[in-house]
């Protein structure tokens, strides 16, 4: 038999060949609740063997009757064989499927049978029939007088005619609590292929379990699939309406792992949050039946950590307008312990509404994982489920394996006005188009959307298919994994395959061993993208310093591991985790592609043994004709570990002599080594090299059994012994070649040479500049280089004796020359995302824009943002990478919002601050970012604008103001920088705090408080290079004058602070002392050079303070010195590139290069606004009476309406979304003349209008409105003039003749 859930139905009208009869049951007929029960049934026996009356058999058991059809010909005998039994002998249902009798006009022949399952659940048909062999059954029934039909079964018989009866059940979920359940029984064509056939019935029953109309219930997902889909149990399904599971994009679904005996399913965080969020949610809903209401007693589930310290749970109760917290901050037992959570509920009233349960998941690494299971509400009932409308539902793609249809909540048929949401999943190859109903109707054009049921519904998600392309990639001399991809595409028959259009990012790796050199189009940028409008071959070259074997730790694996990389493949070295017994052990496996890979931020293996046990690291090679050894690793304490590790070398596995010392001198920091073996470990068949604990050393970390030792790139430098050699190197080839006339204007210049070759005496330039940043990685040289000009020729010159190889044969020298390219003409586009709070753009709210940003971006999203005052908390998450936020101006464009991170009842920053950014590659630019509370308060406590908190964040022309904490910068890495440039920072306490590398370039920092503020409150790492860098900065303030205000330059937080000023504009005063003594740690570095007051005076930093103190945890002063001053030769060093280029030459003000204002702006003969097109631009933005009315990536702009009246202005905008000057205005028509001149007078914004200077006395002024009319018209009789104004806007100052425009 097969059995079938079916999932469509469709409403068509039945056409009945037989009167239909109903029989209403009645709810208190003495039966228990629980109690099973024959609702009807019919039994063809001795005893009932009397032929039907007018085709009709009333039950033999409960209540019921049997009909047949016209064409039925059935009839009961007691003298065939088998005896006892009703034979239908009627004509096969032919050519039919299960599907075809959810048409009840398709019911020809059968059997139908009518009952009441009033009061009763669970109900089941039960059968004893026999037939010809591979005769076809179906089974279908109707809960709503044969209105709409439910096929459930089909049968197939493999019995011999007539030799025995065959028992099966069919389950009838829709006929709960129904007063009229019909059921059809159809024959299809048998084996044989008759047409007319027998088929004998012996027994048919139906049977139901009664409800109660009280008692207790549950519903449980056990959570043990491991899969995204989760299926829940019940104690009696009948009383639930629907059930739904979902969880937030920020903590997906990672594995199925079971521990003491749970199968747990596991989730890990995309990013990790400090405190929750809304994408941190796993939430699991229900609803009660209607009719029935729901009173909560109890809520179960069990946790389990994997491999983490970290992973908070916060757990409330939902139940219509309560909400309840359960828990908070609970944190679950770890690896092989579990922890079981039951909360007795004794608060929640009784409810006939949505109930859920809402677990948050926070404060978990990103590669570590929290598992959950037999989640359980429990509770008692009320009240007997109430037969509701019942309706279908369909969602399908149009194209087979064009997408899937995601379902929440589950099912193809719900009550009545049940909430449904479907989402459309493109599959590869397709995109989707949109959703249509069943008449082809469209419904929705995004792929998600929401439908309410009050009929039956079918939709169709659909979808096209695009053409896809093929990346091939090879990678010389590395393995491919060190090009690592944004995206790795689809694999199709050994193809990496992308759809048209898709932007893939290219990084190439590198490590001690390996160096990239260049791609295949003589790029040397580590990093490229690359547009699938076709095929593409691409190829990246690898150079590599001479070595034996390394661990780079990409590839799983934590037993014995072959070299990850080696110089020959029967020397690939082997690793191994030992003890001095000779007993091998597997480590903790942290590879890139174990099950849960890096630790502390590495590719590692961890030895985590016993520290009893006593195990450590080893690794075994030959050094068969390699001379100078280096042995490079970084190891780690965490948790627990010895603080000195020896590096010792043995030439025959037992006598072990140690080379050097490897000290751990902090827990959880990876200390680097580069250790030279001597001679006697040179040119050996075997060598064994092991980093062994000193057991007398002490234990750092966190105490416990576990030995938290860890290692990671692991690699074995040498030189191979080569003949001798008496020539010089050769030069073969250089990138940028010789007269190369498109060099890229950041990159590296390579020189590869015949032979493996080494640092020299001499120095290669570059257009006489040194080149200073050199790595030589066998045969090839690559000097980087960064910030050229466009179109600009360069020479490089390499000094003879520069390079030499290994003999010390001396390069005879060489110079070359290269053009770099032209500045790239940027592709038509627009912005990606336009917010408006009028209605006008694409969302009303910047957090709505953010948060339809898409994930894992690899370049720009462009979202500009029209003026308004935007009062929101705005969270970027980390895997929201390449967010731009465009405001149309600074003056115009505000986020704030008035959440406070000091206090009572004080959020943490990630919830406090109004914008918080976990991503990298972030931009802003022309926005106010507020604390409205600061700014409004002017006062404590803390109330942060914004907190950026990962690398390459940028803002360009913003406002960031409050009161105390203004702006938190990286507290995530060390190594984070950020780039500010004309920003305006405003504050009273502490209002730039945090760590990174952060470069002010020419911002101004807007003091509040009048006296006994501080501007900086650093908390710099140790390994933080430059800290806080402000080079040009003004500091003023709001008093009158600015010099009224004092203000410490700032006072050590936490950590080894770094801040400097550099050139900076001081038109408040400073104290003499400059910083302030105490706070929370003795800074690094606090100094300033060459600080002026508003006159552009030096003043005197001689008495800048040098000495620092804290309290410690006792209560007493710990006091230390600060280097509280630059050198010429120290402030120098202080540049844009050195603070900010890092390893990726990251050059931020890229983003920001200009690209000319629109000139020649016209009207047409038919209205249309036209203007020159503006070299380098992406689009531009059309401003009608200083409002953004439009968008174009064309030199033209066709108003929607023309008003005579209306000025309009333009301005152009970079591949980056940076906005160009404001063309001169241009006005429909006026009357004015509005061109440009050159006269002298000029006009400066001011408080409530305007001022007009450099005018000449007994001249006219006159200031016109956009429309025409004059408001002032005087003879001035001095050269500055204040004009009030009414209202901002544009406005025209003409002056004896000669216009000028203003924006106000």
């Amino acid at each position: 038999m097969k059995n079938f859930s079916f999932w469509r139905r469709l409403l068509l009208a039945a056409v009945l060949a037989v009167p239909l009869t109903t029989f209403a049951a009645t709810p208190d007929d003495g039966v228990a609740p629980g109690t099973r029960k024959v609702l009807a049934g019919w039994l063809f026996n001795a005893e009932n063997n009397t032929p039907p009356a007018d085709n009709q058999v009333p039950a033999h058991s409960g209540s019921g009757l049997l009909l047949f059809s016209a064409n039925g010909g059935y009839k009961l005998s007691a003298n065939e064989y088998p005896s006892n039994s009703l034979m239908m002998n009627a004509p096969a249902n032919a050519g039919l499927s299960l599907t075809d009798f959810a048409d009840g006009s398709k019911h020809d022949n059968y059997a139908q049978y009518a009952f009441s399952a009033t009061s009763y659940t669970d109900v089941k048909l039960s059968l004893v029939y026999a037939s010809d062999t591979n005769t076809k059954w179906y089974v279908a029934y109707s809960v709503d007088t044969c209105k709409t039909w439910l096929p459930v079964a089909e049968f197939t018989t493999d019995q011999a005619w007539f030799q025995a009866y065959s028992p099966d059940t069919i389950s009838l979920p829709m006929a709960t609590n129904r007063d009229s359940v019909v059921v059809r029984i159809f024959n299809g064509v048998n084996g044989g292929g008759h047409a007319t056939f027998d088929t004998r019935i012996q027994q048919v029953e139906f049977v139901g379990t009664k409800i109660a109309s009280q008692g207790e219930w549950y519903i449980q997902w056990p959570f043990d699939e491991g899969t995204e889909v989760h299926t829940a149990d019940y104690s009696e399904k009948s009383l639930f309406s629907y059930d739904m599971h979902t969880t937030g994009s920020n903590v997906p679904y990672f594995a199925m792992r079971e521990t003491n005996g749970i199968k747990f399913t596991q989730f890990q965080p995309v990013s990790q949050n400090a405190s929750p969020t809304e994408n941190d949610k796993i939430t699991f809903a229900f609803k009660p039946q209607s009719g029935v209401t729901f009173t909560l007693t109890n809520v179960s589930l069990d946790g389990c950590r994997y491999g983490t310290s970290g992973g908070n749970l916060d757990i409330y109760l939902v139940c219509g307008d309560q909400r309840i917290n359960l828990v908070k901050g609970a944190n679950p037992n770890r690896n092989d312990e579990t922890s079981h959570y039951s909360f007795d509920v004794t608060t929640v009233n009784g409810t006939s509404e949505e109930v859920t349960l809402e677990i948050y998941l926070y404060n978990l690494a990103s590669n570590k994982q929290v598992g959950l299971a037999n989640i359980k509400l429990a509770g008692t009932f009320e009240g007997i489920p109430e037969s509701v409308p019942v309706y279908s539902l369909v969602a399908k793609p149009n194209l087979d394996g064009a997408g899937t249809i995601k379902q929440i909540p589950l099912g193809d048929s719900f009550n009545a006005n049940t909430q449904v949401t479907l989402e459309a999943v493109e599959n590869f190859g397709y995109n989707f188009i949109n959703w249509t109903d069943g008449d082809g109707q469209v419904v929705a054009e995004t792929p998600l959307f929401v439908h309410t049921l009050t009929s039956d519904a079918e939709f169709t998600a659909n979808f096209e298919p695009v053409n896809t392309y093929t990346l091939n990639l090879t990678v010389e001399n590395a393995n491919d994994y060190y090009i690592q991809l944004s995206d790795p595409g689809v694999v199709i028959d050994g193809k990496r395959m992308y759809e048209e259009g898709a932007e893939v990012s290219l990084t190439a790796w590198a490590n001690e061993v390996y160096t990239f050199l260049n791609w295949e189009n003589a790029s040397t940028e580590t990093t490229r993208t690359i547009k699938m409008t076709s095929d593409i071959d691409v190829v990246a070259t690898f150079g590599n310093q001479p070595f034996i074997c390394g661990w780079d730790f990409w590839n799983a694996g934590g037993a014995d591991r072959m070299g990850d990389i080696y110089n020959e493949s029967t020397n690939a070295g082997m690793l191994t985790k030992r003890n001095l017994a000779g007993d091998t052990k597997g480590a903790l496996d942290r590879s890139a592609l174990s099950n849960n890979p890096t630790y502390e931020g590495r590719y590692a293996w961890v030895n985590w043994a016993t520290i009893a046990e006593k195990y450590y690291f080893e690794v075994s090679l030959s050094s068969t004709t390699y001379y100078n050894i280096r042995v490079l690793s970084k190891m780690l304490c965490s948790f627990n570990g010895y603080s000195v590790q020896l590096l010792q070398y043995s030439t025959d596995g037992e006598n072990f002599t140690t080379a050097d010392t490897i000290r751990i001198t902090e827990s959880k920091k990876w200390i680097e080594s580069e250790i030279k073996l001597p001679e006697a470990a040179e040119n050996q068949e075997k060598l064994w090299i092991r980093w062994y604990p000193d057991y007398e050393s002490p234990l750092i970390g966190t105490p416990g059994d576990q030995d938290g030792t860890s290692i990671c790139d692991i690699f074995i430098l040498a030189d191979q012994i080569a003949p001798d050699d008496f020539e010089a190197p050769l030069l073969l080839s250089t990138i940028p070649a010789d007269k190369a006339a498109d060099a890229m204007a950041k990159g590296s210049i390579i020189l590869n040479f015949n032979e493996i070759v080494k640092a020299g005496n001499g120095t290669v330039t570059l257009d006489g500049e040194p080149l200073v940043d050199v790595t030589i990685s066998g045969s090839s040289v690559l000097y980087r280089y960064a910030n050229l000009n466009y179109n600009t020729t360069y020479t490089v010159d390499i000094p003879a004796g520069a390079i030499v190889d290994r003999s010390g044969n001396s390069f005879a020298g060489a110079s070359f020359t290269f053009t770099t390219m032209d500045r790239r003409q940027p592709e038509a586009r627009l912005f990606e995302a336009v917010v408006a709070q009028d209605g006008s753009g694409d969302y009303l709210s910047v957090a709505e824009a953010v948060k339809a940003a898409p994930a894992d971006r690899i370049a720009p999203w462009l979202i500009f943002i029209k003026e308004g005052y935007y009062k929101d908390h705005i969270e970027i998450p980390e895997n929201k990478p390449y967010i731009y936020l465009i405001g149309q101006d600074k003056e115009k464009v505000t986020i704030t919002d008035d959440k406070l991170s000091g206090g009572e009842n004080a959020l943490h920053v990630s919830q406090g601050a109004t914008v918080v950014v976990q991503a990298p590659n972030f931009y802003a630019e022309n926005i106010s970012f507020e604390n409205e509370y600061g700014v409004k308060q002017n006062a404590g406590p803390q109330a942060l604008a914004l907190f950026t908190n990962n690398d390459r964040a940028c803002l360009y022309n913003c406002k960031l103001r409050s009161y105390q904490d203004t702006y938190l910068t990286s507290t995530a890495s060390d190594s984070h920088r950020h780039y500010l440039r004309e920003c305006l920072i405003e504050g009273g306490v502490d209002f730039i705090y945090g760590g990174g590398d952060v470069y002010f370039d020419e911002c101004t920092l807007n003091i509040v408080r009048t006296s006994g503020g501080y501007i900086v409150a650093p908390s710099h790492g140790s390994s933080t290079k430059w800290g806080y860098v402000f080079d040009h900065n003004t500091i003023t303030a709001p008093t009158n004058p600015p010099s009224a205000t004092d203000v410490w330059l700032g006072r050590p937080w936490h950590n080894a602070c770094k801040t400097v000023f550099l050139y900076t504009r001081s038109e408040i005063t400073i104290p003499a002392a400059g910083w302030y003594e105490t706070m929370g740690t003795i800074p690094a570095i606090f100094a300033d050079y060459k600080t002026t007051d508003a006159d552009g005076n030096l003043l005197d930093l001689s008495n800048r303070r040098d000495t620092y103190y804290y309290v410690d945890d006792n209560g007493e002063r710990v006091y230390g010195t600060a280097k509280n001053s630059l050198t010429d030769e120290e402030a120098a060093t202080y540049t844009y590139a050195n603070v900010l280029n890092g390893s990726d030459y990251w050059n931020p003000r890229e983003l920001m290069e200009t690209v000319a204002k629109p000139e020649g702006l016209t009207f047409t003969e038919d209205n249309a606004l036209s203007w020159t097109a503006v070299d380098y631009a992406m689009c531009y933005v059309v401003l009608c009476n200083d409002k953004v009315v439009g968008f174009t990536t064309e030199p033209a702009y066709t108003p929607t309406q023309w008003v005579e009246t209306d000025v309009y202005r333009v301005q152009a905008v970079n591949e980056y979304g940076s906005l160009g000057e404001l063309s001169d205005p241009l006005s429909a028509s006026s009357g004015v003349a509005l061109s440009h001149t050159d006269e002298d007078f000029e006009i400066l914004r001011a408080d409530g209008g305007i001022v007009v200077r450099g005018l000449m006395p007994g001249s006219r002024m006159e200031v016109i409105t956009t429309g025409g009319v004059i408001l002032v018209s005087k003879v001035v009789s001095s050269t500055d003039c204040v004009i009030q104004l009414p209202t901002p806007g544009v406005y025209y100052v003409r002056v004896d003749g000669v216009v000028r425009s203003c924006v106000y």
